[in-house]
């Protein structure tokens, strides 16, 4: 078909300009408006006009119709060159890069700011533990207390001491008073009074010393006894009776319910994008239809995750009056953050996936298709994330937009830019 067109437009000119040729030589060689007088052998007359007028009239009907039939074929070309173009017609979108705000979503609880774990005094066996998780106890209630057996006894003996002190002390100086007597009354001489004397101060140094170990005794049986350092409220409890307690492990998580905080764990990998004073959107299963913000306070370096990777605890603040929010429940926070690196961005139409399953686009070239792969990340209605694959400047062609892919090394024309 195009052949067939070329050749009439080809013809078509050539006819013009014979037609044209013609109609300028009968104007040079034909005389207009001449006309010939006829006499009969009678003597009548006739007027004939002259043959050159009726050719004349003749190659002007020709030509008419010659360029008519040129405007048709003229047209059908071009109807046929806006129909079947010699080039492909695309829409492309230019590819630029730059900053743009990515979310980074995190799961968290609510805490207590003023949290303690409380250990044993010494090491010893747990006997009794007198309360349980969510409980409430005041400063200086006990907890739990350690085996006391060994320290009953000793204080038990120690008691027995003082007591036994006490008596020897009455004792010496009941017979330091008779001494006296004696010696006043010249029985018995003055150094008697010296060996009395020493014998009762050495009574009550005795009794000195057991009460100190009576004392000591004391504290130990006192050091039995764990205790709550401050009002509070107790979230954990590991210790059991029977079990074995060191002074370095803890038996009780104690919390101020009333200072309270939240406490998220984020992947090390995003702790650069998150900075005291960063705001976020929190939402929680008990508040359906609540949304409010709160600001990062710290970070704190990173730690083992439960997933075997590294993580950091992001604490932001609750200032937000939420009466049905308590220490333990759950919360979800999204942080709008800039990206570090610029990101390259394009409409989800201009990624196309192959049956293999690998995602490609269409970069126009020199005026050709060519594809390439691409890595995609995070995918929006409006715009696919391509981290690998594409760069500044490039011109992608929006394949899913087009009824059938143009093949590698598609010549195209570019006849609009997407936005």
């Amino acid at each position: 078909m195009t052949n067939l067109v070329g050749d009439a437009e080809q013809a078509a000119q050539a006819a013009g300009e014979d037609a044209t040729s013609k109609r300028s030589r009968s104007r040079q060689s034909s005389p207009s408006n001449v006309n010939t007088i006829v006499t009969a052998p009678d003597g009548t007359t006739t007027h004939e006009h002259d043959a050159g007028r009726s050719g004349t009239k003749r190659l002007w009907l020709s030509g008419g119709i010659l360029v008519i039939v040129i405007g048709v074929m003229a047209a059908l070309a071009v109807a046929y060159r806006m129909t079947h173009p010699s080039t492909l017609a695309v829409t492309v979108f230019d590819v630029t890069s730059g900053p743009v705000l990515q979310t980074i979503t995190a799961s968290g609880s609510v805490v207590s700011k003023k949290r303690v774990e409380v250990t044993s005094p010494l090491a010893g066996t747990i006997s009794n533990v007198l309360v349980k998780q969510n409980e409430t106890v005041r400063r200086g209630q006990t907890l739990a207390t350690l085996d006391e057996t060994k320290e009953k006894a000793r204080l038990a003996q120690a008691e027995l001491k003082v007591k036994n002190a006490q008596s020897e002390v009455a004792t010496t100086q009941h017979a330091l008073e008779a001494i006296m007597a004696q010696v006043t009354s010249g029985v018995l001489p003055t150094r008697a009074l010296d060996d009395a004397g020493v014998a009762v101060e050495s009574s009550r140094a005795y009794l000195q010393l057991a009460r100190e170990e009576l004392q000591a005794a004391q504290l130990a049986l006192e050091r039995h006894a764990i205790l709550a350092p401050f009002d509070g409220l107790i979230t954990a409890v590991s210790a059991k009776a029977g079990l074995r307690a060191e002074s370095s492990g803890s038996l009780f998580t104690l919390v101020d319910p009333h200072a309270l905080e939240l406490e998220f764990h984020v992947e090390e990998l995003q702790r650069a994008e998150l900075f005291p004073g960063l705001t976020a959107t929190l939402t929680s299963s008990v508040l359906a239809d609540k949304q409010w913000t709160e600001s990062v306070v710290r970070v704190i370096p990173a730690s083992k995750s439960g997933s075997g990777g590294t993580s950091v605890t992001v604490v932001m603040s609750l200032t937000d009056p939420v009466a049905a929010l308590g220490i333990g429940q759950a919360v979800e926070a999204q942080f709008r953050v800039p990206s570090q690196a610029p990101v390259v961005q394009v409409p989800p139409e201009a990624i196309g996936k192959e049956p293999n399953g690998r995602n490609v686009a269409a970069v126009v070239i020199n005026g050709k298709v060519h594809y390439v792969a691409v890595t995609i990340g995070a995918t929006t209605p409006s715009l696919v994330e391509v981290r690998e694959g594409l760069s500044d400047g490039q011109q992608i062609v929006l394949l899913q937009k087009m009824n059938e892919w143009p093949k590698e090394g598609t010549e195209v024309t570019i006849v609009d830019h997407a936005l």
